[in-house]
């Protein structure tokens, strides 16, 4: 399981479908597993079976949290809109356990960043001038 912070400040926390900037004491707990063939990234959230989607291929669309497609086959495969990349930064040399990222939509290549309103919540965007990084943390098994 994983936590991800922007370095700007704030903890990604899922609030009602969308994913917020909140205290990092309350950040959700992510689970990230690597589709090698695919060479993507599914983001689900700890516990359930949702997961980060992208429903909407416009410039702003909200990322959401919601059920997962699964296709049914061997091994399993999701969408291109469910899956995501992250691209290294900075690989922290005190621990092996944090990553700076930043992350683009497996669909498109569009920079997820946070938007600009009173309570952001990430959005891809098809091109921003200032990427936003992340801090993935390991917090257990």
């Amino acid at each position: 399981m994983y936590t991800i912070e922007a370095t700007q400040g704030g903890a990604l926390v899922e609030h009602d479908g969308k994913i917020t900037l909140g205290d990092p004491a309350h950040a959700t707990r992510w689970k990230i597993t690597r589709d090698e063939r695919r060479q993507a990234l599914l983001i689900e959230q700890d516990g359930t079976a949702n997961g980060w989607a992208l429903d909407e291929v416009e410039p702003w669309a909200p990322v959401t949290v919601r059920p997962l497609i699964v296709f049914p086959t061997e091994p399993p495969t999701h969408p291109d809109n469910e899956l995501w990349h992250a691209h290294p930064v900075d690989q922290t040399t005190d621990t092996t356990d944090t990553t700076v990222v930043t992350i683009t939509t497996a669909i498109n290549g569009w920079q997820v960043v946070p938007d600009g309103s009173y309570t952001p919540h990430l959005v891809a965007v098809p091109e921003t001038f200032a990427p936003v990084t992340y801090v993935i943390k390991k917090t257990d098994d």
